[in-house]
């Protein structure tokens, strides 16, 4: 779906929200980009810097404009009231109920522009009983439960290598503005859209929650088999100091490795323990 002629208000900050716009702007979409003063997104302080700009802020928000608004200032809101007014996709990060307070709640925006896609990104969701939660990635992870999942040697959870609520956020929340206005095409109206970090993570992980709801009891990791429990799905040092991953899920495949090794003893060892 080609986004060019859609124009996207983005008043998201740090990771979930940005690369979302960003994605849209990718494909073609006009994405403008609304930041505070005294510095702009958080994301422009983060991490290694390459020429102007950090790499971070640079990976999530290229092919964008901005436009620094003080919220907090009548004037400023009047001028974002303006640019929501032709915006066809709206996207907000803050906590909820603080866009309501500042008069450009999703009810508000919708009022003026019946035609919008309104989308609030936020750690738990606008309902519930962890509503006014603050939280980014790695909390959210803990909660979700991938955390514990994620452990190293020592049998404890090890740092992510990927934020996954973040990412796994953004994209649901893609998935559903493009559904979005393609039923606006049909009706003519917006929609609003409420995306919880915590709610996506955990539908990011339909193949690790058998023993939850068969055996009624956490996972346990080095033995379940998508976390090396099964000999050939997991990954295995080297003589030469480095490692091999071996991805073997359906035994034709691991069946035709161990052919290729010449052991056909081993082959039967492996039907055996399939069975």
């Amino acid at each position: 779906m080609k986004l060019e002629g859609y124009r996207v208000v983005d008043l998201s900050q740090f990771l979930p929200g940005p690369h979302l716009s960003m994605t849209m702007a990718d494909h073609g979409a006009d994405v403008i980009k609304i930041e505070p003063p005294g510095g702009g997104d958080p994301g422009r302080q983060v991490g290694l810097r390459q020429g102007e700009h950090s790499i971070f802020f640079r990976n999530a928000n290229r092919g964008k404009r901005s436009v620094c608004l003080n919220l907090k200032e009548a004037q400023d809101r009047a001028a974002l009231a303006k640019l929501l007014d032709t915006a066809d996709v709206v996207i907000e990060g803050f906590r909820p109920g603080v866009a309501d307070r500042l008069g450009f709640g999703a009810a508000d925006v919708i009022a003026r522009n019946p035609r919008v896609v309104y989308c609030s990104i936020s750690a738990f969701g606008q309902s519930g009983p962890y509503r006014d939660i603050p939280a980014h990635d790695l909390a959210v992870e803990a909660i979700a439960g991938s955390l514990s999942v994620n452990v190293g040697n020592d049998n404890n959870p090890a740092m992510p290598a990927v934020p996954s609520a973040d990412m796994a956020a953004s994209l649901m929340a893609l998935s559903a503005i493009l559904m979005a206005l393609l039923r606006r095409e049909k009706t003519g109206r917006g929609d609003c859209i409420d995306i919880s970090m915590h709610d996506a993570l955990v539908g990011w992980m339909p193949n690790i929650l058998g023993t939850v709801f068969a055996e009624d009891r956490a996972p346990s990791p080095k033995h379940e088999r998508q976390w090396g429990g099964a000999a050939f799905y997991n990954i295995y040092a080297t003589s030469d100091g480095r490692h091999i991953v071996l991805g073997a899920q359906e035994m034709k495949f691991v069946r035709s490795l161990l052919g290729e090794l010449n052991r056909p003893d081993l082959i039967e060892l492996a039907d055996w323990a399939s069975t």
